[in-house]
């Protein structure tokens, strides 16, 4: 198995609802690239947003640097069905 902290470690969270949210956040902001799936197709774009919402207010309080939430949230990324989990190295 990978390491987590490999650099090209994937990890694919199949619920974009809070607690989906909050593993992809903990996990983009660590440094692990992220795809989200959702049986809401709209979800998973909700859910990015939510989370760079996150990021952006880290920023204001002076608690990650504008450069961080910006690479944090490139990270992630939503699929649009289960089989594109095919690559990733854990799923949750």
């Amino acid at each position: 198995m990978k390491s987590p902290e490999a650099a090209d470690f994937l990890l694919g969270i199949a619920g974009a609802g809070a607690m989906g949210q909050g593993i992809a956040q903990v996990a983009a902001a660590g440094g692990v690239t992220v795809r989200l799936f959702d049986a809401d197709p709209a979800a998973g774009a909700t859910a990015i947003q939510a989370v760079q919402g996150h990021f952006a207010r880290q920023v204001e309080k002076g608690r990650m640097t504008a450069a961080a939430a910006k690479t944090a949230g490139a990270r992630l990324s939503k699929v649009a069905a289960l089989a594109d989990f095919a690559p990733c190295d854990t799923v949750i």
